[in-house]
């Protein structure tokens, strides 16, 4: 995860609570579009929960409320409830992961919370464990744990690794050898959003740098 901070709602939500004062998530229409827009330029069309890189259309992400709108009614149209997740497979229950995963459970540990880049380690390998036993629990609750997941991070990782910065990554152990200047500017650099865009899993490999 990336510490994900909240800004205003879009204008166009504000105006259509107040038009609509009873009106409830189900009754929105272009206006969820404008909300995981604005979602995605918070979160540098990152996925909230895994940081894989989404889109806005073309099925690649849906609006996802970190407290369930089915459980919390009262939520459902609080911007500050809502991220943009990923879509993983929906028809194969052990690729589910993230946002399709949770459903309508409880997570004790959230991207909204600045423990997220902290309590949770990842190695090269794609797996991520959890420091805390909240973020354990959200681990296996997002099944953020899943094969196809650590795939993807594991070859996301090497890329940014030996494409982008030339370091080693035939042998990943190597990167604890590294000039500690160098990985700072690494890290640097993963945090810099190009066209408002952050390279698929970065916020991976600079979690894996802090923990070096």
């Amino acid at each position: 995860m990336q510490h994900i901070i909240k800004g205003n709602e879009p204008q166009e939500l504000t105006d259509w609570k107040r038009q609509n004062p009873s009106g409830t998530y189900d009754d929105l229409r272009i206006e969820r579009r404008i909300i995981r827009q604005s979602c995605l330029d918070e979160q540098k069309y990152l996925c909230a929960y895994c940081c894989e890189l989404i889109e806005l259309d073309n099925g690649k992400s849906h609006n996802e409320h970190i407290k369930p709108r089915k459980r919390y009614p009262q939520l459902s149209l609080d911007y500050n409830n809502i991220v943009a997740s990923c879509e993983s497979n929906k028809n194969c229950k052990s690729n589910k992961h993230c946002g399709r995963k949770k459903d309508n459970a409880d997570i004790p540990f959230t991207p909204l919370m600045p423990a997220c880049e902290i309590e949770l380690e990842f190695t090269y390998s794609g797996r991520v464990r959890g420091l805390t036993q909240p973020a354990k629990d959200t681990i296996n609750i997002l099944n953020l744990n899943n094969s196809v997941l650590m795939k993807k991070r594991k070859r996301s990782i090497l890329n940014l690794i030996t494409v982008h910065y030339g370091i080693d990554g035939n042998n990943p152990p190597h990167l604890t050898n590294e000039d500690p200047k160098l990985l700072n500017l690494l890290k640097n650099e993963l945090k810099q959003a190009k066209n408002g865009k952050l390279y698929s899993f970065a916020p991976i490999l600079v979690n894996i740098i802090h923990h070096t």
